[in-house]
C-alpha cells in the first residue's frame, strides 16, 4: 500500500473513514498523503481516531483476512455494489471485524460468530462477546 488519501478530495467522509480503517486493519504504515497545513477538522479527526490507531499499532502485526464479498443492489457511479467482511486477530486473541458496504445506500449487515472465528474452529470461548463501533 502507498499513502493515505484522506483529505485530498474526491471522496466523502464515510469513504475516508473506510479507507483509513481498512489500512489500519491491514497493519499498513499510516503515511499521510495530504498537506497537513490545509487539512480540514474532519480529516484530522479521522487521522487521530485513537481506536483505529490502536488497531493499526497492535503488537500482533497480523494481516487482515478477507472472508467474503457479495454483490448487492444499489450500485455506485462505477456500477459497483458490494459488501464484504474482513477480520484480524489481535495480540490478545481478540478479533477485529470490518463489515464494508461499498454500495451507494445504507444497509444492515450481519455476520455469524462461525464466520468471524472460521479459522479458529468457530468455538473460541465461553466468555461474553463485546463489540465496539470505532466511529
Amino acid at each position: 500500500m502507498d499513502v493515505l488519501e484522506i483529505g485530498n478530495g474526491g471522496q466523502t467522509d464515510h469513504q475516508y473513514k473506510t479507507h483509513f480503517s481498512m489500512w489500519a486493519l491491514s497493519a499498513s504504515p499510516l503515511i499521510m498523503g495530504t498537506d497537513i497545513r490545509s487539512m480540514t477538522s474532519a480529516s484530522l479527526s479521522i487521522y487521530s481516531n485513537p481506536a483505529v490507531m490502536a488497531l493499526n499499532q497492535d503488537a500482533a502485526l497480523s494481516a487482515a483476512v478477507h472472508h467474503w464479498r457479495y454483490s448487492v443492489s444499489g450500485v455506485d457511479e462505477y456500477g459497483v455494489g458490494k459488501i464484504s467482511m474482513w477480520t484480524r486477530t489481535l495480540n490478545n486473541s481478540d478479533v477485529a471485524v470490518a463489515l464494508v458496504n461499498a454500495g451507494n445506500k445504507s444497509r444492515e449487515m450481519n455476520v455469524t460468530l462461525a464466520e468471524i472465528f472460521f479459522d479458529n474452529g468457530a468455538a473460541r470461548s465461553t466468555q461474553s462477546i463485546m463489540s465496539y463501533d470505532v466511529y
